[in-house]
């Protein structure tokens, strides 16, 4: 009998919880090295492990990391205390697969730190996926995967960035990386934010403004040794990172600038609903049923010129919600078609449907092309029943993205800032996470 038959036999039989635990984690340790079935379809060859939120197999999809508490936070808790976050994703069309997880924890800039594995976490440095649910009549059938951190096998023991990775066969090929963070309340961290000072950001930008407070802990070289990072709606591709203090005295550190922390305010995000196939709403246009769904949204149209409108939105974010049943097993797979009016093509690069759903990053997916006849950018991209925030990017022929060039930038506009301290003290081969502020800006 090999590794796998006896997981299974292990599974299928009245065994008491703590033995099922003990002989899984020593399976967990013995498969990561040997047997294996047919290994996932890779979108491409990873080379070795990259550190930020991205998924590296096709038929991957729907991954989120959130603290079990609140679903709308982000990925980040308390070091030692009883938060937890939830890893969820699907697997498209297949059975189950025996997956790993392990962590990896990282410096302030996300590359991989120093520290031994040992140093960092307790318990198995590697486990294996336990939990899982099949579809129930879905169209497209998935196989859905759970782990919650920290839990009996695996506890972290420092604050910091960390990345949580999936893989199947080989950790240098993984299937997934999460990144999420553990902090202390060390120092106090205190912030405004209002309309940009800077004359030429007046209409479009919004102003960070903060102080550091950390009465009775030393930090005796705030310049060299301290690291701050400032997200707007907690995306890793919009942020402001090492800003330096304009000034130090008595156990306070200023970072109030007038150019050097201002963001593009942006503008307030579209969205649909598709948590029902039954009724159309305000952004669905019309819904199909062929082999699975398909749903055409309403046409959309560039804002890039006018006044700013409020809207309520998530920020970016989407939840997984199907009516009247569980959307972890039950919501389907649709494919969405969106439609972005343009009575001409744009020159300043290409366009792409952006958001939480795809990491925020531009990919070959969510890439959209221009029909010339319709005279509108189109994209059909493969989503799970719920609800979405999203919103149209530029990507340069210099790599830079611009959201302002389709949405516009107001400063105005709702947005949440989260700001993490990260301190090396003297010694320590890690960046800790000495603080954190959760801020929103609502007129």
């Amino acid at each position: 009998m090999d590794y796998i038959q006896v997981f299974d036999t292990l599974h299928s039989r009245n065994y008491n919880r703590s033995m099922k635990q003990l002989i899984t984690g020593i399976l967990s340790l013995l498969i990561s090295s040997s047997y294996f079935a047919q290994s996932i379809d890779y979108a491409g060859e990873v080379q070795g492990t990259s550190l930020e939120d991205r998924v590296y197999a096709n038929n991957v999809k729907t991954v989120t990391l959130k603290p079990t508490h609140n679903q709308y936070a982000p990925p980040m808790i308390k070091l030692n205390s009883n938060e937890k976050l939830r890893l969820d994703f699907d697997l498209l069309y297949d059975d189950y697969r025996y997956l790993n997880y392990t962590l990896i924890h990282c410096n302030s800039d996300w590359t991989t730190s120093d520290l031994l594995k040992s140093q960092f976490v307790d318990g198995f440095q590697e486990y294996l996926i336990e939990d899982f649910e099949y579809s129930i009549n879905a169209y497209v059938p998935f196989t859905h995967y759970t782990v919650t951190i920290p839990n009996i096998n695996m506890q972290m023991k420092l604050s910091g960035n960390y990345v949580l990775l999936v893989y199947e066969d080989d950790i240098s090929n993984p299937i997934l990386t999460k990144r999420f963070v553990i902090y202390e309340e060390i120092v106090n961290v205190q912030a405004s934010i209002d309309r940009a000072n800077y004359l030429d950001y007046r209409f479009t930008h919004q102003e960070v403004d903060f102080t550091i407070n950390h009465p009775g802990y030393e930090i005796p070289d705030p310049y060299n040794d301290l690291y701050v990072s400032i997200l707007q709606n907690y995306n890793w591709n919009k942020g402001i990172y090492n800003l330096k203090p304009r000034f130090a005295s008595n156990y306070q550190l200023d970072y109030n600038y007038d150019y050097e922390n201002a963001f593009s305010g942006g503008n307030e995000f579209r969205m649909f609903d598709s948590k029902d196939m039954r009724a159309k709403t305000l952004e669905i246009q019309k819904v199909v049923l062929d082999t699975n769904y398909e749903v055409y949204l309403s046409t959309d149209y560039q804002r890039g010129i006018g006044k700013y409108s409020y809207l309520d939105d998530i920020n970016g974010r989407f939840l997984i919600r199907k009516l009247d049943r569980d959307p972890t097993t039950e919501a389907d797979y649709i494919w969405v078609d969106f439609y972005l009016d343009a009575p001409t093509p744009i020159t300043e690069g290409d366009v792409y449907v952006n958001g939480a759903f795809c990491d925020w990053r531009p990919t070959p997916e969510t890439k959209m092309e221009y029909d010339p006849v319709k005279k509108a950018y189109r994209k059909k991209i493969l989503l799970k029943q719920g609800y979405y925030n999203y919103q149209y990017i530029v990507l340069t022929p210099e790599n830079r993205i611009d959201e302002s060039i389709i949405e516009g930038s107001f400063w105005e506009t709702d947005n949440e800032y989260l700001i993490l301290v990260y301190h090396r003290e003297i010694g320590l081969r890690y960046d800790r996470v000495v603080g954190m502020l959760q801020v929103n800006f609502r007129l």
